[in-house]
């Protein structure tokens, strides 16, 4: 059977990527089935807070906050990234494997 699921976010990111969380977790049986995020034009932070999710969860001791106030074609985008670790060259290497990973997440959300 083939199933497409769409979550339709508008200025709720946090809990948008909730309901994908739980939807992947019960489509998981369903080999055939997508899942579309979709983006309702909030304006703010919402388009970023997947990518940033999904580098948090790769990178361990990572924090990303957004500091962006849109995010569009020629539009600035601001990140600070921060790193637990046992020492500081550590640190770094989570931060500069964190921005890596995030310019990759954007570069996908750009050519969808």
């Amino acid at each position: 059977m083939k199933l497409l699921a769409i979550i339709l976010n508008y200025r709720t990111p946090e809990m948008s990527l909730e309901a994908l969380r739980a939807l992947l977790a019960e489509l998981a049986s369903f080999p055939d089935a997508r899942v579309a995020l979709v983006d309702n034009g909030s304006g703010d932070e919402s388009v970023l807070t997947v990518a940033v999710d999904r580098v948090m969860a790769a990178v361990p001791g990572v924090y990303l906050k957004s500091l962006a106030t849109d995010f569009a074609p020629g539009a600035d985008l601001r990140v600070r990234i921060t790193a637990r670790a046992p020492d500081a060259a550590e640190a770094e290497a989570r931060v500069a494997e964190a921005a890596e990973r995030l310019a990759a997440e954007l570069a996908r959300l750009r050519s969808t």
